[in-house]
């Protein structure tokens, strides 16, 4: 199995009282503990790709704000408001190119309810005129300690203060600055005197670019839901993320979800597209081959899909549910989470939740089955398939077809 390792470093934003006022969220490499950052739009796209899929707002935060580097790539890309605006900042690296498109879409975000900072501002004529125009439209302006001078920071921040943003200082190293900082009246700190960024992991799968990049095709090609739908049936590790994105804070829905159709009918073609853009960007160059146990978990998936419409009829409304539920059952092997943590993150519909958590109602039973259906003297497998009314030669079929559906997929996808 290749998993990646997710990192991401959490450095404190403290008031004057000495409470944390919020995080800045950073993107770190596996092995460093400072950012090496060849190319910010990826570095962006990361941060927010594993903020919210992959450790969750709420945990990284705590209800404080999250502060967050953007440059313009990200920020025309029309793609942010995939997220809530209620905790976050987007910091505005120093080495953006202020335009009038910028400064129009800056002012659409903020209709939206969506805050801005000024990242390492420094009182050189060159930036000061780049940025002055966004001044009045910021919500922070964070001045970087270590690039400006005692007397900037003295007198020259006075003309900051006729602007709404409040003062963060940032990048505060020593007593002295903390001080200085005070007497300049700024409201906010940040920097290694009070803390080192915090260093968080987490093992997870990546997805591939080539499947990212298909399925965008499949959204931007007015495809119908039939195909979105197969093709995320063929990528498992798509629908747990699916499912992540929809029970995340970044979506008020509550629905219990009941099949992938579902899940993408909840979260609309558009949200669902602007979020695979930030996937698209946040992908690795190498491409990871496809595991085995991701092609058992699709066996199980469509053989369970097929004997519930052999049991209860293709009409039946099962099928869906039930292939939903082979999909889920083995995520707890392909993501290194258990099942009753898996449940629990993921807003699943309750006898779907039954079924692979007790293994109970008409599609736990349908599970019981398929997993049993190798050990043909197994009682509990005798039982069901007298329950269900089927022979053992009806579900070697099933399975049989099931392997056939793999391989013309596998062709199809050229794999």
């Amino acid at each position: 199995m290749n998993y990646e390792e997710l990192i991401l470093g959490r450095q404190p934003i403290l008031t004057r009282d000495g409470f944390t006022h919020g995080y800045e969220l950073l993107f770190r490499n596996p092995g460093e503990s400072s950012a090496v950052i060849a190319d910010n739009t990826s570095a962006t796209a990361r941060v927010l790709v594993n903020m919210v899929q992959n450790f969750g707002l709420e945990k990284l935060l705590g209800g404080k704000d999250g502060f967050i580097n953007i440059n313009e790539n990200i920020l025309m890309q029309d793609i942010l408001d995939v997220l809530p605006p209620e905790n976050l900042v987007f910091e505005i690296i120093e080495n953006t190119v202020v335009s009038k498109a910028l400064i129009e879409r800056i002012r659409k975000y903020r209709e939206k309810g969506y805050r801005f900072a000024l990242d390492d501002l420094f009182f050189s004529d060159e930036y000061m005129l780049m940025f002055t125009p966004l001044f009045p439209l910021t919500d922070y302006i964070k001045v970087d300690f270590t690039l400006s001078s005692d007397n900037d920071i003295r007198y020259k921040t006075r003309e900051l203060k006729k602007y709404p943003a409040k003062l963060l200082a940032e990048k505060v190293e020593t007593q002295e600055s903390y001080t200085m900082a005070l007497d300049a009246g700024f409201e906010l700190f940040q920097g290694y005197y009070f803390a080192r960024p915090n260093i968080i992991s987490k093992s997870a799968i990546e997805p591939s670019k080539l499947s990212i990049l298909k399925l965008l095709n499949l959204l931007g090609s007015d495809s119908t839901l039939d195909k979105i739908e197969t093709e995320f049936k063929l990528q498992p590790e798509f629908s747990l993320k699916l499912l992540k994105m929809i029970n995340s804070s970044s979506f008020f829905i509550r629905s219990e979800v009941r099949s992938i159709r579902h899940a993408i009918s909840l979260l609309g073609r558009q949200q669902l597209q602007k979020w695979l853009i930030i996937m698209l960007y946040a992908s690795k160059n190498k491409e990871n081959r496809r595991s085995p146990l991701l092609e058992t978990v699709l066996l199980r998936a469509r053989a369970m899909e097929l004997l519930a419409a052999r049991v209860y009829g293709e009409n039946s409304g099962i099928a869906g549910d039930a292939y939903f539920t082979g999909l889920i059952s083995m995520l707890d092997a392909i993501f290194g989470i258990s099942a009753s943590e898996l449940m629990s993150s993921l807003n699943i519909e309750g006898t779907i939740k039954d079924a692979i958590e007790k293994r109970e109602g008409r599609l736990g039973r349908l599970l019981r089955l398929i997993e049993t259906s190798d050990d043909r003297s197994a009682a509990v497998n005798r039982e069901l398939l007298a329950e269900f009314r089927l022979t053992v030669n009806e579900v070697s079929e099933i399975k049989y077809a099931s392997f056939e559906w793999m391989a013309e997929q596998q062709v199809l996808q050229g794999s």
